[in-house]
């Protein structure tokens, strides 16, 4: 075989091979770039199970510490009841002030009135008797 044949062979088998191989080569590419996408996604789903299992467990804690004992709960109960009727016994001690402040702010007005009302009559009385009207003597 001379090398015109040869190469005419090769050619041949290049142009009949070749196209075959191609799409071969780029459908192996293309499953070997959808493993690697599918295998980062899953990777990245992993990572995120870690940090919610993470999260969950700090959770799953606060809930440890948060739950309490029937005689811690029936203790602290009390403890509330007992500052509620001390809130109650300084809202009655308020209410009875300021009842006794508004009774001694209606008296002090009711004086008021009165002294008003006496200095009123007194002026009245001087000017009546500078004017010579009445005969009251003070």
């Amino acid at each position: 075989m001379s090398w015109d044949q040869m190469a005419v062979l090769i050619g041949v088998v290049v142009a009949v091979v070749g196209g075959p191989l191609s799409a071969m080569v780029f459908y192996l590419k293309g499953i070997r770039d959808s493993q690697t996408q599918l295998r980062n996604d899953i990777e990245a789903n992993i990572d995120e199970i870690k940090k919610d299992q993470a999260a969950l467990e700090r959770r799953i804690g606060y809930v440890e510490r948060d739950f309490t004992t029937r005689e811690e709960f029936v203790r602290e109960i009390g403890l509330a009841r007992r500052q509620q009727e001390k809130m109650t016994d300084i809202m009655i001690a308020v209410q009875g002030k300021l009842e006794t402040q508004s009774n001694l702010t209606a008296q002090l007005t009711a004086m008021g009135r009165e002294a008003i009302q006496s200095v009123e009559r007194l002026m009245v009385g001087r000017m009546t008797d500078a004017a010579g009207l009445g005969g009251n003597e003070p």
